[in-house]
């Protein structure tokens, strides 16, 4: 007995993490993090990489700023152009299967076979 097509099953989930709005989440995240570190002046920390210390600071302070920098610097230049693409594909392709009217999507990512 075929079920009407009224009733159809509900589109597939996965995880809440594995979603376009999360992953847009997570760019916007990298990039507050890259902000907030210019505007705090870390970037002048990363004269730690040639072997000086910035305005007379310690080496301890120097060597914090210049990781906390560079890792939100590659964060934003790096992670999250690739987290804005892949939410935008990742958003065409649920939207082209829910048009279709295909299961092609397992209903618990973490099932795979």
């Amino acid at each position: 007995m075929k079920t009407p097509a009224a009733s159809a099953p509900p589109p597939p989930r996965g995880p809440p993490w594995l979603s376009p709005t999360s992953f847009v989440v997570w760019a916007g995240v990298f990039a507050l993090a890259y902000v907030a570190c210019a505007l705090a002046g870390m970037r002048e920390d990363t004269t730690f990489l040639s072997g000086t210390v910035a305005g007379g600071r310690g080496w301890s302070s120097t060597q914090n700023g210049c990781a906390a920098y560079l890792l939100a610097y590659f964060g934003f230049v790096l992670v999250a152009p690739i987290l804005l693409l892949a939410a935008a594909l990742l958003a065409l392709w649920l939207r082209l299967t829910r048009r279709v009217g295909r299961r092609s999507v397992p209903e618990d990512f973490t099932k795979l076979p």
